[in-house]
């Protein structure tokens, strides 16, 4: 991603962000590398450290110990390097005593939760939507003030075709006054890709008026959105970039439900 690997904790500068050095934790963080390398992504993560220590909840990570969890290389055929990654990131669970991770992307979700790599790991996984949504119905978060917006929610495939998290990221965007949700014609199961999953975030092979973020984002026109929201840090770069190509900004943004809960509290 153009940035040196040693630099994976530079976004947390002014937070209270705990690095998991020799300090045991039941729990932590999953910071994926779109996160915490990619300028437009590190400022959700900004956003989640100051929100998960307003409800209550310490944002400890790996730090610059953690590695990718693999799902690019992995989806792109690099099966040794992948290989590589999980075992380094399982020697650290292990070495920390983690028993519970809260995924920040839906890719590094998918992977520690599915595939056969991280199989030996043990580990309770869950995506932040899924623990957001908790709070919620516990009355733990209550969003007061209004977001007057026409929001749009963009299922990304690894919350959503992959693992059925559907209702939990609407559950969020729907506890805020003022924020009135509507649909895309394609939604849930029948939600269509933003183009960057396997590394296609890196790609750029197609005439921009045939890759499908651009597609997405008319879709969201056509119903009328202020805001596409997500929770998928490449959706958020795809389709940003999207919106960027059609000269839509001012017209339409592409904001993370963190960003959108965050507003509100």
């Amino acid at each position: 991603m153009g940035v040196p690997s040693g630099k994976r904790m530079v976004w947390t500068k002014g937070f209270t962000v705990e690095a998991l050095s020799n300090k045991p934790s039941p729990e932590a963080f999953f910071v994926c590398c779109a996160y915490s390398y990619d300028e437009r992504a590190k400022k959700v993560v900004d956003v989640a450290a100051t929100l998960f220590e307003k409800i209550g909840m310490p944002f400890a990570t790996l730090g610059n110990d953690q590695w990718c969890c693999g799902d690019m290389a992995l989806r792109l055929g690099e099966r040794g390097l992948a290989e590589l990654l999980a075992e380094h990131n399982i020697q650290l669970f292990e070495k920390y005593k983690i028993r519970s991770l809260i995924s920040l992307s839906p890719h590094c979700y998918n992977t520690l939760k599915n595939d056969e790599l991280y199989h030996a790991s043990n580990i309770n996984n869950m995506h932040y939507t899924q623990v957001l949504a908790e709070k919620v119905d516990e009355g733990k978060i209550k969003p007061s003030k209004r977001v007057e917006k026409r929001v749009v929610f963009h299922d990304p495939c690894y919350l959503g075709r992959y693992n059925n998290i559907y209702e939990q990221p609407r559950k969020i965007l729907e506890s805020i006054p003022g924020l009135k949700l509507v649909e895309m014609y394609r939604n849930k199961e029948h939600s269509f890709c933003c183009g960057g999953g396997s590394g296609r975030v890196l790609t750029e092979e197609l005439p921009y008026q045939e890759r499908p973020s651009i597609k997405r984002v008319k879709e969201a026109i056509e119903v009328g959105a202020d805001v596409i929201a997500t929770a998928c840090p490449l959706c958020l770069i795809m389709l940003t970039d999207a919106t960027k190509s059609l000269e839509l900004e001012g017209k339409i943004i592409v904001k993370d439900v963190l960003e959108l809960l965050s507003e509100a509290l």
